[in-house]
């Protein structure tokens, strides 16, 4: 992205994540059941998705695994939109199975491997998966 200034905030992964398992920690049992602005998604809902996030980064990224793909192929922006509603919807769906305590768990984990993976990428890099919204 020429032009554009360069910010580095690669270091801050790990006091976001931190920052992240405090709020967490904090909460009650109705807090974590609270609706958002996501429709039909809980507060445990989204630290729910931000774990699938940090591992499939993880995964793919820093481990090379490649999971299965699309059943049919992606033509439009459209059916992108969808195959990613679809992968986020099932995971959220198949954690509500999952304590808080175990989610914040599973994130005190994935946290800081993702720090140190993100701290470990060439940010003049090519993106391996670029996205529109993201410019």
């Amino acid at each position: 992205m020429s032009g554009l200034p360069q910010v580095e905030t690669a270091h801050l992964y790990a006091e976001l994540h931190h920052e992240l398992m405090k709020l967490l920690d904090g909460l009650i049992a109705e807090q974590w059941a609270a609706p958002t602005v996501c429709a039909g998604w809980s507060v445990k809902d989204i630290a729910a998705h931000m774990l699938d996030t940090q591992l499939r980064i993880l995964s793919i990224g820093r481990d090379g695994f490649m999971p299965p793909g699309p059943a049919t192929p992606i033509e439009s922006y459209q059916d992108l939109v969808r195959f990613l509603n679809g992968l986020n919807g099932t995971w959220v769906e198949a954690m509500r199975r999952a304590s808080p305590g175990v989610l914040a768990q599973m994130l005190r984990v994935s946290g800081p491997q993702l720090a140190d993976y993100v701290l470990s990428l060439d940010m003049q890099a090519e993106a391996m998966f670029p996205v529109a919204w993201a410019g």
